[in-house]
């Protein structure tokens, strides 16, 4: 029985992070049973996706069967290597968005690096007009957009993750490898505060800093974790929804509000409410007549009564 394996790991595939006890026996029993079903993709001599086949495959003493990345079809090449070994590990990984984002932080740079080599190449002639233009449409769009894209995680959720990393590389690799966290423990406390003070820093970007500070202040959003859910929107989502949350609506309620076409059915506080929704300014004709709405006095910094 040989516990080696046959070729190294190559940098891609250690992206994400190794099966657990359970996965891997479940694992050596099928391929024990069924043989080895699905050849171990190399690239550059390297195991670039398979490790834990060619893991087992090992132990068990099998002949390892592999197949070389540029020998594959076309179509699967042309997102590259790297996007390669992550699309096929996440149809088979049951990761946590915690995980996703946390992987998606690493590969950041990764998708800087192969953007770069690729322009270069082009550059030198060495790529063909109609691979570029391919390239060009799989790396539209900033490189972290992109990870996050990829791993199907919100951007702000993986700029936590970055911040978490910087401060805190063990327990970002905590926070990696899925491990739970107990509330209260040091870990857990961080991951925390580090995705809270994220998320302030977003509201303020895209909400303007008079609102973010009454985030900050708990006089909106009090909940961290509506803080953390209403960062982890897109932006214009977020914008459709400040107005209301200003009116001290709560996360959830402004998230499920649609604002519709009003007509002369719809009540005063109809019509509020939409001026709110589309940052407390409305001009809206309604049986002829021009209505315009606009807020006058902000209260961001007044916490109303409630009652």
């Amino acid at each position: 029985m040989i516990d080696t394996l046959e070729f190294p790991l190559h940098e891609f595939a250690k992206m994400l992070p190794a099966m657990t006890a359970e996965e891997e026996r479940e694992l050596q029993d099928h391929i024990d049973k069924h043989g080895q079903i699905e050849p171990v993709v190399l690239h550059e001599g390297k195991i670039l996706e398979g490790r834990h086949r060619a893991k087992v495959c090992a132990k068990l003493g099998l002949k390892l069967r592999h197949v070389e990345f540029d020998k594959l079809p076309e179509s699967v090449r042309e997102a590259g290597p790297l996007q390669f070994v992550i699309a096929k590990n996440l149809k088979r990984r049951h990761l946590t968005t915690s995980q996703k984002a946390a992987i998606a932080a690493e590969l950041e740079p990764l998708f800087a690096k192969e953007a770069k080599e690729r322009e270069s190449a082009r550059k030198k002639g060495l790529a063909s007009n109609e691979a570029s233009q391919r390239n060009g449409e799989v790396v539209r769009g900033k490189s972290a957009e992109r990870a996050a894209a990829v791993m199907g995680v919100s951007r702000a959720s993986v700029e936590r993750a970055k911040k978490l990393k910087a401060e805190a590389p063990e327990k970002f690799e905590a926070l990696k490898a899925g491990k739970k966290q107990k509330p209260g423990t040091d870990v857990a406390a961080a991951q925390k505060q580090a995705a809270l003070e994220a998320a302030y820093e977003r509201i303020e970007k895209v909400c303007g800093k008079e609102f973010g500070q009454a985030v900050r202040d708990g006089i909106r959003l009090r909940k961290p974790k509506d803080v953390i859910g209403f960062a982890d929107q897109l932006d214009s989502e977020m914008k459709e929804q400040q107005g209301l949350i200003a009116m001290l609506w709560p996360l959830k309620k402004a998230q499920l509000f649609r604002a519709k076409n009003l007509t002369k059915r719809h009540t005063i506080q109809d019509l509020l409410n939409k001026a709110a929704s589309e940052g407390f300014s409305l001009s809206i004709d309604i049986d002829g007549w021009r209505i315009d709405v606009e807020r006058t006095k902000s209260s961001l910094t007044k916490v109303e009564d409630e009652t």
